[in-house]
């Protein structure tokens, strides 16, 4: 569950991340939301951890769990949000219904999004949350959100 703000605050804080971020899917995306209905499946123990990227002025930091869930946070000139996220068979599903491709590397992970035109994301380990924003390297200490 997100702390701080209701169902509505939470909804328009990952979409407006989402787009501005270039991870944002399709109106269809989001008008089909899976996410409730993913069941979260558990990944290689190498690609759980804390990985960051950015895009344009965007910075996403992802905290993956062997468990297949996690935590996305983004930020960009001063818009901050948080969002819970499922792994399942390589497409990670955040709450507002969009979704992103996985490509998994030595090293880094490719965040591909299955929309025409939305730039792809590579991210980067970032244990120390060295890469990510303030917000999100505050945020991402806590044990969930």
């Amino acid at each position: 569950m997100l702390i701080n703000g209701g169902i509505m605050r939470s909804f328009l804080s990952v979409l407006m991340v989402l787009l501005v971020s270039g991870c944002a899917s399709s109106m269809g995306d989001m008008a089909s939301n899976r996410y409730s209905g993913v069941v979260p499946k558990p990944i290689n123990k190498s690609y759980a951890g804390l990985w960051t990227g950015t895009n344009g002025s965007s910075s996403i930091t992802l905290r993956i769990d062997e468990d297949g869930r996690g935590v996305s946070c983004s930020s960009r000139n001063g818009r901050d949000s948080v969002s819970n996220l499922k792994l399942s068979n390589g497409t990670l599903y955040l709450q507002d219904g969009t979704k992103m491709d996985l490509e998994y590397a030595d090293g880094y992970i490719n965040g591909v999004s299955p929309s025409s035109g939305v730039q792809n994301v590579r991210f980067f380990p970032d244990n120390g949350l060295v890469k990510a924003s303030s917000y999100c390297r505050s945020r991402m200490q806590r044990p969930y959100l």
